[in-house]
């Protein structure tokens, strides 16, 4: 798969499929007289907000809008206006109430919402009554970055359009995935398709269940007052959020590479819901009865026809340990005249599964006596079996010498946005010595070190650091760092994504009543610099597809401001107790890592070398094209660098594989308090 289509953000309702079997335990239902309390909770920690206050209640009513409505399909721009420019008195009036519990004004907000859900349904029926009509007339499809965030429309009249554009192009990608014959003929359903994607999420603020009936009152309260509390928090800064148990479950395992589940991918398509993929060590791979593309068409025995998509999802889940009945439907001999289906039962239990996929990837290239490496890392995790970024990237330069001699190293992060901080605080103390990685500041001006101590270098080669405009938060850390050691050089797109907040997360407590992330502190690296708002400036420019997207922190709505703190290269070790600082003296200290100039020193020559290659690729327009992995331009030309690097160094330096590989470093002393997370 191209680089470009993994990270392509994309319609929901293009790509509507969810893991199966992983659960997240209900919640108790909130009132409106949580809302104080939980804000209360999140202000005791926020880095820079302390109240709510009449700006926040005017942002965060042009938030309540922007989840609702993120691709600007409901709401025109004098609507918007009318709901959110009003004058200071009127923000004042709504802080009054707020102040007195009373959230009437949300309720109002939520009710506009309503009435352009209604609208938008009225002209979708209008669109599927003539919709052969429609669609036999070519449309021109606006060419949209879908990184820039769209305008409110001018008008009704254009926003209908944009709601035709959308279907038009959900049709299109379902010709595009069953064939243009096959969704003509049933032309139908792919737009009942494509109008429960829609209800799904439009069903959550008219207080509608899965099946479109109306919830209890409790329930709609609570509903209403989980998009106040969402609207509330993300109006403090870009990163302050609330979630909902799934979602804080979803974030979960993004985090620790696990879950309980059965192992399974659905989606809802045409032709029903489809297993579209297994993952790997779960409990349908270890059956062997389920395969892709079978039809789930019971749960437990109970017909799933007539539910929703999230209902079905509910049959599915459950508690580890527990097991599940699918009733699935396989096509047998596909093709061929004895083409049939089969019906058949497999029970399964739900079991812990650790997430292999989109943690290391591990390749190398020949080069002279030996080789070139790459690592590619695409997030920073720790969960339960021992598995985290660090054990995982020393795994793989473990393997690499087993393959040949290390020459030089890529480290690929052009994808990573982040995770937990300590894991970036120890993959980047695998390229270094001894020496802070991270200083993090609070709105009390306190200030915390986060050090490497193992005092062991894992490898001191040759490295280039690929990054992009979309390596975020815990990925900049590592960047910034090695740069600032001169450990590594930094190549790729112009800056990384400029995220330097640190977020305090409760999605992986267990047994809490709400789970929230918020932004406590702002973080520097060695040098005394933020990546905040400016990002990692690259050494060496090697424009990808990123480059030229609106991706970043500037792009967002409220990000945090921007400082510096003083350089720590001598660490003074101010904000340990007495008895720390005296094992620090005696074991760290005396191992600090320094700055080494030494590839800083060939970067003119290094960029001069890589410019002509790139003039050669016609100005990189070939780097910046949608290729196939093993044609990734960007890579190929860090790898390039890479050799280079090992070039100029061989008279230099006596030839070593760079490798200082032991069994069982000394552990890191510093506990593992804060989580960074995009």
């Amino acid at each position: 798969m191209a680089q470009s289509k993994k990270f392509l953000v994309t319609l929901s309702l293009l790509f509507n499929f969810l893991f199966a079997g992983i659960y997240a335990a209900e919640a108790p239902l909130l009132k409106e007289s949580d809302i104080p309390q939980i804000m209360k909770q999140i202000f005791d920690y926020h880095v820079d907000e302390k109240m709510v206050n009449a700006e926040v209640l005017r942002r965060s009513f042009l938030v309540y809008l922007d989840h609702f409505d993120p691709d600007r399909m409901y709401f025109t721009k004098e609507e918007v206006e009318k709901i959110t420019e009003h004058s200071e008195g009127y923000w004042e009036n709504v802080l009054q109430e707020y102040q007195n519990n009373d959230f009437s004004s949300y309720a109002s907000l939520n009710d506009m919402v309503q009435k352009v859900i209604e609208r938008s349904r009225k002209w979708r029926l209008n669109f599927v009554l003539h919709a052969k009509e429609r669609l036999s007339v070519p449309v021109k499809l606006e060419n949209r970055d879908p990184y820039e965030k769209q305008e409110w429309a001018e008008s009704e009249e254009e926003l209908r359009d944009r709601l035709e554009q959308q279907m038009v192009r959900f049709v299109a990608a379902q010709e595009q995935k069953v064939g243009k014959e096959r969704v003509q003929e049933r032309l139908i359903e792919v737009l009942a398709l494509y109008e429960r994607f829609v209800r799904n999420a439009e069903n959550d603020y008219l207080f509608l269940n899965d099946l479109g009936k109306p919830i209890d009152e409790d329930k709609k309260k609570h509903r209403l007052v989980v998009h106040i509390l969402k609207s509330l928090t993300k109006s403090l800064d870009s990163h302050t959020a609330f979630f909902s148990p799934q979602e804080a479950y979803d974030m979960k395992v993004r985090l620790q590479k696990g879950f309980h589940g059965i192992g399974i991918v659905l989606q809802e398509t045409i032709d029903g819901i489809m297993v579209t993929r297994l993952i790997k060590g779960g409990p349908a791979v270890k059956s062997g009865l389920v395969q892709e593309e079978d039809r789930l068409i019971e749960v437990d025995g109970q017909a799933i026809a007539g539910y929703s998509f999230e209902h079905i999802l509910d049959m599915v889940r459950g508690q580890e340990s527990s097991s599940v009945v699918l009733g699935l439907v396989r096509l047998e001999d596909r093709g061929t005249a004895q083409e049939r289906e089969h019906f058949f039962n497999v029970e399964l239990v739900r079991k812990r599964i650790d997430i292999d996929e989109n943690r290391v990837d591990l390749s190398w290239v020949p080069f002279g006596d030996g080789i070139i490496g790459t690592i590619v890392l695409h997030s920073f995790y720790e969960g339960a079996n021992g598995i985290s970024s660090e054990q995982d990237v020393r795994a793989a330069l473990q393997k690499l010498q087993t393959v040949g001699k290390v020459k030089g190293l890529v480290l690929d992060l052009r994808q990573n946005m982040g995770g937990f901080l300590m894991q970036a605080v120890k993959v980047a103390g695998l390229f270094i010595s001894n020496g802070v990685v991270v200083v993090s500041k609070y709105s009390d001006g306190q200030k915390r070190y986060f050090r490497d101590t193992d005092g062991h270098t894992y490898y001191d080669g040759p490295l280039v650091v690929l990054t992009s405009r979309a390596s975020a938060s815990a990925a900049e850390i590592v960047a910034q760092a090695l740069q600032d050691y001169g450990a590594a050089i930094i190549v790729g797109d112009d800056r990384t994504y400029g995220k330097g907040s640190i977020q305090h997360q409760t999605v992986t407590e267990d047994g809490l009543e709400s789970y929230f992330k918020v932004t406590v502190g702002r973080y520097y690296t060695v040098s005394g610099k933020s990546t905040q708002i400016t990002g990692v400036v690259s050494d060496i420019q090697v424009p990808g597809i990123f480059q030229d997207k609106h991706i970043g922190e500037e792009f967002l709505d409220f990000p945090l401001s921007t400082d510096k703190v003083a350089p720590s290269y001598q660490d003074k070790l101010e904000d340990l107790e007495t008895e720390a600082v005296q094992w620090y003296q005696r074991h760290y200290v005396p191992s600090l890592e320094q700055v080494d100039k030494h590839w800083r020193a060939m970067l003119p020559l290094l960029r001069e070398n890589s410019e002509e290659r790139l003039a050669q690729m016609n100005q990189a327009t070939s780097v910046k094209e949608e290729v196939s992995e093993d044609e990734d331009g960007q890579l190929k030309e860090a790898i390039n660098i890479v050799k280079d690097m090992v070039h100029l160094d061989i008279t230099q330096v006596p030839p070593s594989d760079g490798l200082n590989l032991v069994e069982d470093p000394q552990p890191d002393l510093i506990p593992e308090v804060l989580e960074i997370e995009k």
